[in-house]
C-alpha cells in the first residue's frame, strides 16, 4: 500500500463507519426494546462520523494517482461544490 493512498483509505473507512452506525440505529430503533440513551449515542456517532467524512473530503487534495493506482481526480468535485455552495 502506498502512503499516498492513506487519505483515500481514511475517507472510505469513515464513510463505511457512518453508514454502518446509521444502519445499526435504524435496525435497533425498528426492533425496539433498547434504551433511548443507546440510540442517542449511536445517532451522535453517526453525525460525528459524517462530519469527519465531510471534513476529510474537503481537506483532501485530489490527485490523478496514488502510487500505482489510477484515481479519478474529479470524483470529489461534486461533494466539494455541494458543501461550499451551502456554506
Amino acid at each position: 500500500m502506498s502512503v499516498e493512498s492513506l487519505p483515500y483509505t481514511l475517507l472510505l473507512l469513515l464513510a463505511q463507519f457512518s453508514a454502518g452506525v446509521a444502519a445499526l440505529v435504524l435496525f435497533v430503533q425498528m426492533r425496539g426494546g433498547f434504551e433511548a440513551g443507546f440510540i442517542r449515542i449511536c445517532s451522535w456517532l453517526t453525525v460525528s462520523g459524517a462530519i469527519l467524512t465531510t471534513i476529510t473530503a474537503l481537506a483532501m487534495e485530489a490527485q490523478p494517482s496514488a502510487g500505482a493506482y489510477l484515481l479519478d481526480a474529479d470524483l470529489l468535485r461534486p461533494a466539494r461544490v455541494r458543501m461550499q455552495g451551502s456554506a
